[in-house]
């Protein structure tokens, strides 16, 4: 098992020439409800992204008083580029 839940396969013994065991070999099967998932979790960040991008607001994130992300949007408005905005906002207070 690993952290993201349940493998399969089958291990085989790897021998050097006189037949001692040097290592293993496991070739490992992920499982459908993992590539389910995985395949889930991207179509959504894609989504997310998208809506981001796409909108028609100005869109900041600040973590600690430091940018994180701005949109096209935001920067549009601003006049910034995303790595000016957060000099602007610290200094003056607004975007």
């Amino acid at each position: 098992m690993d952290r993201n839940g349940p493998l399969t396969g089958t291990a085989w013994n790897l021998k050097d020439e006189s037949g001692k065991t040097s290592g293993f070999s496991v070739p490992v099967k992920i499982l459908p409800e993992r590539k389910k998932a995985e395949d889930g979790l991207k179509a959504s960040e894609e989504k997310y992204s998208t809506l981001i991008e796409q909108s028609t607001d100005g869109i900041l994130i600040l973590v600690n008083r430091m940018t994180r992300f701005a949109n096209r949007k935001m920067c549009e408005m601003s006049g910034y580029a995303p790595d000016e905005i957060w000099a602007n906002i610290l200094t003056t207070g607004r975007a």
